[in-house]
């Protein structure tokens, strides 16, 4: 039934277990049918699993996301043409509104879902304390090197001026101990400077989603998304998919010394200024910053704020917009991140070439940098020294040159995606030392040659993509068997070799053709194909009869 497959869908595979790391798996990225061929494949809206999480939290979350990247790169590939658009949208607003009157508005109950911040008039507080207070965050102020003004009277609704108003409600805020008094400042600080605040991208934005014991007299400990050592001090937020919008405060910075995990995915933070991630220089202790899902700029790669995170394993920003050069020698920032086992950036603006300090990351087990604007080739890899490769996804940048012969080197590498991208020569015959290759995706690019027998040897298969190339011989049958069998949902196997191909399907049978396969199996059945749901035949120059025995269907 629909709640079991449901069940199915969030499961992940695990694949690896050694002595370092058990728990490695095929992360199936949620979007991959975003840029998936051609239209009308079987289970192309579903062809991938989505990642984990609640089933309902999850419902509708694929394609919002894919919308909202596309929203992000028609206005930064169009910004005049969207503000001109968007000054006759306000005047006929202003028309309509005026038109229908006030009192017929109403904010509908999604608007009005959530957890808006309440503001706290300074007139009816304890001045003696508020003074107090104050001039103890002054001198925390001084010695973190922040702007001081944001707390001055003159400046308004700050969210500095709103998180100390809020702490001397209590009349007893002097007297709480010195790390839980700034924890919850900082925190009241976060609150007030990412729930409702406009930005470029979200003009109108819904207040937080979910805020329990937030600005509230709990132990920030106990706040929700916040997690604390055994010394009662902070070391991990997590407020993902929150309806966080403005931008992270650089307050951040007086406990950010002891974070070792931020995930703020999906959320509307737009942080644009060259002083906006000056936060991140105290997060010195940092392993895993999740920030994938947000309007993050900046025009020279990564933010240069982003090298004193030495101790950074995990590091996912995807579905942003950042643009420039992604690693240079004014700005080595990766090259500053020896630990990193995961780099995600995809679907950005990013340009230039692979930066070559990827290929020095020897304990990278994840790279994914599909659909950005870089150009490079793959001599990364001929390092040899990204031993502990697991998957790694570079689809749809211009990857100029061949596949190297040294991608044998990496034979814990399960996934491999390199489409729609430039890529000349031929297969290596050394990926037949890929042992644990589960999935491989080379379609739509320039590869010439046969499909290499070696293929035929890796037992794991459960997708090989390889159309739209120029290839031309047999699929090694050893291929066709490992698809068969394999026990997994979306197993595939495509190809548009130029000659004949031949593919068992039954025992002691054949399909021949010279057009695009597209196979679809039962994994619940035994090696055999079930109805035929789509059959693509294009740009062929066909000849013959072909000849199909209805057997009664």
């Amino acid at each position: 039934d629909l709640a079991k497959e449901l069940k199915f869908l969030q499961q992940r595979i695990t694949m690896i277990d050694n002595e370092q790391m058990n728990d490695l798996q095929l992360e199936d990225v949620e979007d991959y049918s975003a840029d998936y061929p051609p239209v009308g494949f079987p289970n192309a809206e579903e062809n991938m699993a989505p990642m984990a999480g609640n089933s309902e939290d999850m419902a509708g979350y694929k394609s919002s996301k894919y919308r909202r990247s596309a929203l992000a790169t028609l206005v930064h590939n169009n910004k005049w043409s969207i503000a001109v658009l968007g000054v006759i949208v306000i005047v006929l607003i202003g028309v309509l509104a005026a038109a229908v009157g006030k009192d017929e508005a109403r904010p509908s109950s999604s608007e009005a879902a959530g957890v808006p911040p309440v503001t706290h008039d300074p007139a009816g507080l304890d001045q003696d304390v508020l003074a107090t207070f104050k001039s103890s965050l002054l001198a925390v102020y001084d010695r973190h090197n922040l702007d001081t003004t944001h707390l001055d009277d003159d400046q308004g609704d700050t969210p500095q001026r709103k998180a100390m108003h809020w702490m001397c409600t209590d009349p007893n805020v002097n007297s709480i101990e010195h790390t839980e008094k700034l924890q919850r400042y900082v925190l009241g600080v976060l609150f007030y400077a990412t729930n409702m605040v406009p930005n470029d991208y979200a003009e109108e934005p819904s207040p937080w989603l979910k805020a329990d014991n937030w600005i509230t007299n709990a132990h920030s400990c106990d706040w929700m998304g916040v997690v604390c050592d055994d010394k009662k001090e902070i070391v991990s937020i997590d407020l993902e998919r929150n309806r966080l919008s403005g931008k992270l405060p650089l307050e951040l910075a007086i406990i950010g010394n002891k974070f070792k995990t931020l995930d703020f995915t999906s959320n509307l933070l737009h942080m644009k200024g060259m002083k906006d991630y000056d936060c991140f220089k105290s997060f010195t202790s940092m392993e895993t910053l999740l920030m994938d899902d947000n309007y993050l700029y900046h025009k020279n790669g990564l933010p240069e704020q982003f090298r004193h995170m030495t101790n950074l394993e995990k590091l996912r920003l995807s579905y942003n917009l950042f643009e420039g050069v992604l690693e240079s020698g004014e700005n080595p920032v990766l090259g500053a991140m020896p630990k990193l086992t995961h780099l995600e950036i995809e679907s950005n603006f990013i340009s230039g070439t692979m930066p070559a300090a990827i290929g020095n990351l020897e304990n990278l087990v994840y790279l994914y940098m599909r659909r950005n604007n870089m150009s490079y080739n793959l001599d990364f890899l001929k390092t040899g020294k990204l031993v502990d490769l697991f998957a790694m996804w570079l689809d749809s940048n211009a990857i100029t040159g061949s596949i190297p012969t040294e991608i044998g080197l990496y034979t814990g590498l399960a996934s491999l995606s390199l489409t729609n991208a430039t890529l000349t020569g031929t297969i290596p015959e050394e990926m037949g030392q890929l042992t644990d290759l589960h999935r491989l995706w080379l379609y739509s690019n320039q590869l010439t040659g046969t499909i290499p027998a070696a293929l035929g040897s890796l037992a794991n298969l459960e997708v090989v993509e390889l159309h739209n190339n120029k290839l031309t011989g047999q699929m090694p049958q050893g291929v066709c068997d490992s698809v068969g069998k394999a026990d997994y949902e979306y197993k595939s196997l495509t190809s548009n070799c130029i000659s004949e191909v031949t593919v068992n399907v039954v025992q002691n049978a054949s399909n021949r053709a010279e057009a695009s396969r597209r196979l679809l199996f039962d994994r619940d059945r035994d090696w055999r194909p079930i109805t035929i749901q789509d059959l693509t035949i294009q740009n062929m120059n066909l000849h013959g009869v072909w000849t199909i025995n209805k057997r009664g269907r």
